[in-house]
């Protein structure tokens, strides 16, 4: 896969610690898909960033 466009949202700091991520695919289709991902701290659960990406295959 070839990145089309990503896009990043910094929420707030990440603190040490556990940091999770979490990423869904919002739309598959033949040639582009487009995935979202949420990384949140672990110690209650605040959001620190948001990502969008969009991948194409080529060939």
């Amino acid at each position: 896969p070839v990145t089309v466009e990503m896009k990043v949202n910094y929420m707030a700091p990440g603190k040490p610690g556990v940091i999770l991520s979490e990423a869904s695919v919002r739309k598959a289709g033949k040639r582009m898909t487009v995935v979202e991902a949420e990384v949140v701290q672990d110690d209650g659960g605040e959001v620190v960033a948001l990502a969008t990406g969009t991948y194409t295959i080529v060939g």
